[in-house]
């Protein structure tokens, strides 16, 4: 595509003034100018192709059917070369000329696309996660392009479904960032530590699609839930505290063994569950170390 204009062809531009598609099989709304992954068609053969990258445009009406008007955008995996070392070892995509009409059903999920000097400046950590690729361009004229479809303008709303996932899922990742680089105090051969974080619904749900069947994860998902009860000190009109005992739902996720920490880096980068500690002396060493399992509740 031309350069000057490669993010913002007319028939590429998303139509941010419309409104997003509810997604059935994924029970949300996905915001128009959303990257996702959808399932190409089946080839003749009968063997399915691999899965496309592609940007929501807008939506098209035909009769009584409905379908997703994507730009297509070419996956390139990652050669391992390259002098950033943040984003060398990340897939990358190229946007592409190509409009396809995309079913809903096909949907499979959102996933990220940053600017490479996003990543190498550490805006978005995304190194090893296997929803997140890198923008890749012949032209550095990429003003144009944001990650988000909230950070334009004319966005309807003030933040969009997936900069409220990402922002969720990174919170979780800062969260046990700060667990493993802790003081050598809290740390042993075996250590437990608890904390607590905010997560949205939306994003709680995408990271059960993702652990969906994976091997080395389990998950209690909605069937198999536990109540714990928590007290909520309350004001009555007399001005007397009274403790309101809740009894909630609790769901939870275990990353275990081997294939449970591969399926945890997919999900929070490579270098989640690494953690650097300073030694207690003085002396000017440091020491690395891998933690698992892990396990996130969420009630």
């Amino acid at each position: 595509m031309d350069e000057e204009g490669q993010w913002r062809a007319a028939d590429a531009v998303p139509h941010f003034q419309e409104p997003g598609f509810h997604l059935p099989h994924i029970r949300a709304y996905i915001d128009v100018g959303s990257f996702l992954i959808v399932k190409p068609p089946v080839n003749t053969n009968g063997v399915d192709r691999c899965l496309l990258v592609c940007r929501f445009v807008k939506t098209a009406i035909s009769g009584e059917t409905m379908a997703l008007v994507c730009n297509r955008f070419d996956v390139l995996r990652a050669t391992g070369t390259g002098a950033n070392l943040l984003s060398r070892h990340m897939d990358r995509v190229e946007q592409t000329a190509c409009i396809i009409n995309v079913n809903p059903e096909s949907v499979v999920d959102i996933v990220f696309v940053f600017k490479q000097k996003d990543i190498d400046n550490l805006e978005y950590v995304a190194q090893g996660r296997r929803d997140s690729f890198v923008l890749f361009t012949n032209s550095p004229a990429t003003d144009g392009f944001f990650s988000f479809p909230c950070q334009y303008g004319n966005f309807n709303f003030p933040i969009s479904l997936s900069r409220r996932i990402w922002r969720d899922m990174d919170t979780i990742r800062r969260c046990f960032r700060k667990i493993l680089c802790s003081e050598r105090m809290h740390q042993s051969t075996f250590a437990k530590r608890r904390d607590k974080i905010g997560c949205s619904d939306e994003a709680w749900a995408y990271l059960l699609r993702r652990v969906d069947d994976v091997i080395g994860v389990t998950s209690t998902g909605t069937e198999y839930s536990t109540t714990t009860v928590r007290a909520d000190y309350e004001i009555t009109p007399a001005m007397r505290a009274v403790a309101k005992r809740r009894r909630l739902t609790c769901h939870s996720i275990a990353f275990n063994g081997e294939e449970g920490i591969k399926a945890f880096n997919a999900l929070f980068g490579e270098s989640s569950t690494l953690g650097i500690h300073c030694w207690t002396n003085q002396r000017e060493e440091w020491e690395r170390t891998i933690h698992c399992p892990f396990a996130i509740t969420f009630t």
